[in-house]
């Protein structure tokens, strides 16, 4: 092998495990669990201007549409991208979250199912308490009663623990990412909270 295939090969797995080493940033999530399938619609949200980040959302003009989902259906959640000039493994001291619900119509999926155990994945036994899950909906009936603004104090999420977690590695060597969700529910509260997750260091 001569110097300069060295140098090459040497390049190249520095850049492997520069690309796999961590994640770069936190992820934002975002989960409307309701019973009456509302829909909510966020405005001048201070996130990056980078739509790699999006999923599961739908984007009007400025607005970002987020859809109901079942509790315990992680693959609904949607995604958005980091906050503006937060981008790294710190979250701004506060969010201020204006926010308003809609009733959807005209939407191409949606069925009502049990919440899910976050456990098993399996429905959970109730009678009463049902979800939406609702996508790609043609009509957003905005309700003039339910717009909120409110303060959302993530100080004691970015000391905490899981937030410090961000970018180390667990005991097989992968990367732990952190996800910050923001959970709305159909009497307007909204609450926050930290995850960490998994990253295969070769993905």
């Amino acid at each position: 092998m001569t110097r300069k295939t060295r140098s090459v090969f040497l390049i190249l797995i520095v850049s492997l495990f520069g690309a796999c080493s961590k994640p770069a940033t936190y992820v934002v999530k975002a989960s409307v669990t309701s019973e009456r399938g509302y829909g909510v619609v966020l405005y001048d949200l201070p996130i990056t201007e980078n739509d790699k980040y999006y999923r599961n959302v739908e984007i009007h003009g400025d607005d970002i549409r987020i859809n109901p989902m079942i509790p315990g259906e992680y693959d609904t959640y949607s995604v958005l991208p980091p906050f503006k000039n937060f981008e790294g493994a710190q979250l701004p001291n506060e969010i201020i979250l204006k926010y308003q619900y809609a009733i959807l119509s005209g939407c191409s999926s949606s069925w009502r199912s049990f919440p899910l155990d976050p456990a098993s994945g399996r429905p959970i036994a109730d009678s009463t308490t049902q979800f939406h899950t609702k996508r790609k909906c043609q009509h957003w009936r905005l309700l003039d009663d339910r717009i909120y603004t409110k303060t959302i104090d993530l100080r004691e999420l970015n000391a905490s623990d899981k937030m410090a977690a961000l970018g180390t590695k667990n005991r097989s060597g992968n990367p732990i990412g952190v996800e910050l969700i923001f959970e709305f529910f159909d009497d307007g509260d909204v609450r926050a909270r930290l995850e960490n997750t998994t990253h295969n260091r070769w993905k």
